[in-house]
Order: C-alpha cells, then sequence, then structure tokens
C-alpha cells in the first residue's frame, strides 16, 4: 500500500523503521490467540517502532490545521476574543432588562467579556437607561472591566507604585538620605547601591539642610514604575559615584492591602464623576500573537 494512500499531507511522518525484535513478539501473541490479521500486525509493528520519534498524526483535514491559542484556565475560548459587534452588544444590553432572571444573569456574565473598544458604549448605554437594575448591572460590568483591565495601566494607577528597593533614614550631615539596606532583586541592587551610601542629589536635585523623612516620603510616591532615576551617592568619605536606574514596580507584600483598594475604588469614583480620562490608546484589547504553522506539523528533511 503506497503512504500517500494513509496520509497525503503527512507522509513525512510514516517513516518505516527496524522492527525485527517486535515481530517475534507479535508472532507469540498470535499463537495465544490473539488473532489480528498479519496486516495489521505489520502495520502496528510500523507505528510502534517510529512512535518515540514521531508526533502523533493530527486529524486528516481537507485544510491544513491552524495553531490555536488556548483560553486561560477556567475561561471559555469563545468568552475571551468573542466577536462584538454593535448589534451584539445592544441585544445583550437589551436583555439585562428582560423578565427572566436568568436572561438578566446571563446577560451581565457575557458583558463581563466584553472587549476594552466597547467600554465607552457600554459607559453611554449606563447612562441612557432608565432602569435602576439595568443601571446598576452595567456598573458593575463596567467597575470589573476597568479595575481587572484598565486601571494596571492608568498612569494615575502607576504613580506612587514604583519601587527603589531600600531601607533609608535621613542624614543630616551631610544631609541626604542614607541608605541602611539594599533589598535583593530590586532596582537598588541592580544599579549596584549598596548599604551606607549616601544619596546627595535625586534627578539633579540637591538634598539641602532641612531635607526631611516627609520630603523623601513625597519623592517616593512620585515614583512609578518604569521610571528613570539619576543619584549622586557619597560611597566614603569625598568619594562621589552617580547611578542610573529603572524604578521597579512595588512587591505586593510591601503593598498595603487597604490603600490599593481605596485608591482603585477613589480612581473608579473618579471615572464615574467625569474627572478621570482614559486614553483611547488604553481602550483596545492587545493585539493577538501571529499563528503559525504547528512545528510538528512541518516537513522534515
Amino acid at each position: 500500500m503506497a503512504l500517500n494512500a494513509i496520509a497525503p499531507s503527512h507522509a513525512p511522518y510514516l517513516r518505516i523503521v527496524p522492527a525485527v525484535p517486535l515481530f517475534g513478539f507479535f508472532s507469540r501473541m498470535r499463537a495465544r490467540g490473539f488473532g489480528l490479521p498479519g496486516a495489521a500486525w505489520v502495520l502496528l509493528a510500523v507505528q510502534l517502532s517510529g512512535a518515540e520519534e514521531t508526533a502523533p498524526l493530527p486529524p486528516l483535514t481537507a485544510n491544513p490545521p491552524v495553531a490555536v491559542q488556548p483560553a486561560p484556565a477556567g475561561e471559555k475560548s469563545a468568552e475571551r476574543n468573542p466577536a462584538w459587534s454593535e448589534a451584539r452588544l445592544r441585544e445583550t444590553v437589551a436583555k439585562l432588562s428582560s423578565e427572566s432572571f436568568d436572561e438578566r444573569e446571563s446577560a451581565s456574565q457575557a458583558l463581563d467579556h466584553a472587549p476594552l473598544d466597547q467600554f465607552r458604549a457600554l459607559s453611554q448605554a449606563a447612562s441612557r437607561t432608565e432602569d435602576p437594575e439595568t443601571r446598576a448591572r452595567l456598573h458593575s460590568v463596567l467597575e470589573k472591566i476597568f479595575r481587572e483591565k484598565l486601571l494596571p495601566n492608568l498612569a494615575e494607577w502607576k504613580m506612587g507604585r514604583g519601587f527603589l528597593g531600600i531601607q533609608w533614614s535621613i542624614s543630616n550631615d551631610p544631609p541626604g538620605v542614607q541608605v541602611d539596606a539594599v533589598i535583593s532583586g530590586t532596582s537598588a541592587e541592580k544599579a549596584g547601591l549598596k548599604a551606607g551610601d549616601l544619596i546627595l542629589r535625586i534627578d539633579g536635585k540637591l538634598l539641602e539642610a532641612g531635607f526631611s523623612s516627609e520630603d523623601a516620603v513625597k519623592i517616593w510616591k512620585s515614583m512609578a514604575p518604569g521610571d528613570s532615576m539619576k543619584l549622586l551617592l557619597q560611597r566614603g568619605p569625598g568619594a562621589e559615584q552617580e547611578v542610573n536606574l529603572t524604578i521597579g514596580e512595588m512587591p505586593r507584600e510591601y503593598a498595603s492591602e487597604e490603600n490599593e483598594e481605596h485608591r482603585s475604588s477613589a480612581l473608579w469614583e473618579r471615572y464615574l464623576r467625569g474627572n478621570l480620562k482614559i486614553p483611547d490608546h488604553l481602550l483596545r484589547d492587545a493585539p493577538k500573537p501571529l499563528q503559525s504553522w504547528p512545528r510538528e506539523l512541518e516537513a522534515k528533511e
């Protein structure tokens, strides 16, 4: 039988390799009553012999298979990237006013997965509806999208979440910020800061006499992840060194959950009052990665 008659699109994967030990085994199995036809044993021997070296054949289809991005655990792929047209959005929002509680719940859950480019349309629908329950459900959907997808990328949220990675105290003579310890894995460690260093300047600003802990905290609260910072250090008497670093993100263990929730709620309230502008570029879902021909289906030499 010609190989092309078995799998015309995947012939490179069917390779006949020596299978002499297996034929002896199959002969003994036939003698004990396992009576498959001889041709079936031969085909099985060929397949088993190549099993360790080749990937299993995919199902035969008229068109070549395409790689599909798996959905995250617990989330259906159809819900993750649905085809949200304006008509579908209007239809789903209309179901929030349905007489059926189950239909209203189903519509709310579906809207939770609406893409970011529908955020403004949902917001407009919430402001126009006269039904209190529909408005409440839309606000719940909007808040979920806001907190989970928009908030981490807002400049207002990032501000104050920068993390230098030092334990510090104030030095009066000479004035500056004394580095008492450097936290492992942080921007400070990567930039080479050491315990005992004295920070004299921050981004060109001299820390003059009277510089206080409150002044230092104001600087730390103005930092955002990804910001660049230039420090002038004194390392030993008369030895000064300039250091450039990139501010990291505050680790979860150093963030106050109460403060995080307060800031998140405050920004959401600002948006509801119209005092928080969301940049257009944030209201677009990240582009899908380009799909390529699966590596296991590439022809082998």
